[in-house]
């Protein structure tokens, strides 16, 4: 023959509260009102994605003597007269790229000014028609846990329709000092997935507007890809500098 155990009235009692808390209609009502929250929430992503993306580009080499293309980045328009910022490694020293718009089209830019310490260049497409340029925020505004959007081309995945992937993160450092041939020395760092190919892409704040252009990732080892963290140039940094990449 067996027994149930005997609890102590104090814990019985706990149980018990907790019970009725558990059974309480309110509940139930809390759990919605926080799934409608996470809903609004991604709702507001999906539609700052969906507004910016068309600033958004794919930039490629010109295909070389064998006929293979070489690899490239992305960029984002910054006018609606076919100005490109993208970031100086991804040109390569070239005169020309490919400019791949998020509507399908493909355009030949013409590489105008670089600084190739700071890691910027200024592209220039020709077509002027159906441009779409990001909206420019404030850099300087950004503090650490800021909700950040990168968007690009990464592995270059957006060979098929054109259309940049885009991933969300938070700021989680500023102010960011790296050296090298490339010298970033006020990057934003965030832990948005950027990859090989993001790099000369935007960086987005929650409202949609572009704070930074991705450059850099963390490695680990001889393995190149992102090990959650990427540095970007932010925009306050480009903007006094523009006219002279203008001037090339």
């Amino acid at each position: 023959m067996t027994s149930s155990p005997t609890l102590p009235p104090l814990l019985w009692a706990l149980l018990a509260a907790l019970a009725s808390l558990l059974a309480l209609p309110g509940q139930a009502g809390e759990g919605e009102r926080e799934l409608a929250r996470a809903r609004a929430y991604e709702a507001r992503v999906e539609r700052t994605i969906a507004r910016v993306r068309s600033s958004v580009v794919a930039i490629s080499l010109p295909s070389d003597e064998r006929g293979g293309a070489r690899s490239g980045g992305s960029g984002v328009l910054i006018s609606a007269e076919g100005w490109v910022l993208t970031c100086d490694h991804v040109v390569d020293e070239g005169d020309t790229v490919l400019i791949g718009l998020a509507d399908g089209r493909t355009l030949e830019g013409r590489v105008v000014g670089r600084d190739p310490v700071g890691d910027v260049a200024l592209v220039k497409v020709p077509e002027r028609q159906g441009l779409t340029p990001a909206r420019l925020g404030d850099s300087r505004a950004l503090r650490r846990g800021d909700v950040v959007l990168a968007l690009g081309n990464p592995f270059g995945l957006a060979a098929d329709d054109l259309l940049p992937a885009a991933t969300l993160g938070i700021v989680s450092g500023l102010h960011r000092a790296k050296g090298g041939r490339k010298v970033y020395g006020d990057a934003i760092q965030h832990d948005a997935a950027v990859n090989p190919g993001n790099s000369g892409g935007p960086l987005f704040d929650l409202a949609g507007r572009l704070v930074g252009v991705n450059g850099r990732i963390s490695i680990r080892g001889l393995k190149r890809h992102n090990v959650g963290v990427g540095f970007a140039i932010p925009l306050h940094q480009i903007l006094p500098i523009l006219d002279q990449l203008r001037e090339g």
